[in-house]
Parts: C-alpha cells; sequence; structure tokens
C-alpha cells in the first residue's frame, strides 16, 4: 500500500485508531480492565478533555481534604458525631471521597500518559518514514 493510500496515513505499521487501555467501575465496587480506541487527529482534542477532566480532579481533591477539619456546629453530641461521620467519610479510605478522587486522578494520568506515548511513537514513525 504505498504512503498517500487512504488509511496507512504513511505508516505502515501503525494503526490510524490507536486503542487506549483503562479500568472502569463495574458498578459492584470492583473495577475492570477497558479500552477505546481514538482516530489520530482527536488525540490532541481528547487529550485536553481528559487534562481538564484531571484538573477538575485536583480542584475537588483540594475541597475534599477540607472535609476532615470542619467544625462542629454546636457542642452537642449529635454534632460532634456528624462532623467526625463526615470527616471518616472524606478520607483516603476504601469507601472514602479522597481515595475515589485520587483514583480518578490516577486513571487520568494514565491516560494521558498513554495518549502522549502514542504521539511520540506516530511522530517517530512519521520521522523514520521520510528518511
Amino acid at each position: 500500500m504505498p504512503d498517500d493510500a487512504p488509511g496507512s496515513a504513511g505508516r505502515l505499521d501503525l494503526p490510524d485508531m490507536p486503542t487506549i487501555q483503562t479500568w472502569v467501575n463495574d458498578g459492584a465496587g470492583g473495577v475492570q480492565q477497558a479500552s477505546f480506541t481514538v482516530h489520530l487527529d482527536q488525540l490532541p482534542t481528547l487529550r485536553e478533555g481528559i487534562q481538564q477532566a484531571r484538573d477538575k480532579l485536583f480542584a475537588i481533591h483540594d475541597e475534599a481534604r477540607s472535609l476532615g477539619n470542619i467544625p462542629a456546629p454546636g457542642n452537642d453530641e449529635v454534632s460532634r458525631r456528624a462532623v467526625e461521620n463526615l470527616g471518616e467519610r472524606a478520607k483516603d479510605t476504601e469507601g472514602g471521597l479522597m481515595r475515589a478522587i485520587n483514583d480518578g486522578v490516577r486513571r487520568l494520568q494514565d491516560i494521558l500518559d498513554q495518549i502522549d506515548a502514542i504521539s511520540r511513537t506516530y511522530q517517530q514513525a512519521d520521522q523514520n518514514s521520510r528518511m
């Protein structure tokens, strides 16, 4: 197939739609591996969207961290326990808010790293095909 044939993009051994691997929640408290493909032309747009989502999670992380330091609105037992329970649910423990946020940030960063690696691979293949 010539380098300018439809679908080759000048790279005979690389697909036009690379696959991104990720993990998704299975709805039962676990995760399972998943993947999706994206056209090369859409990698920059995908990267920008994933980066924005990761940045939003960073902002939520900063806000959520303060949940462990909320003073009780009153000096009664119910107020103190409510604040303690809120702080416990916000921690970076199994089922905690910080754990969920941190897992989300890690998953999004992994996708960003894959996009960057794919971009480098395709750029290198383009350079090699011109030699």
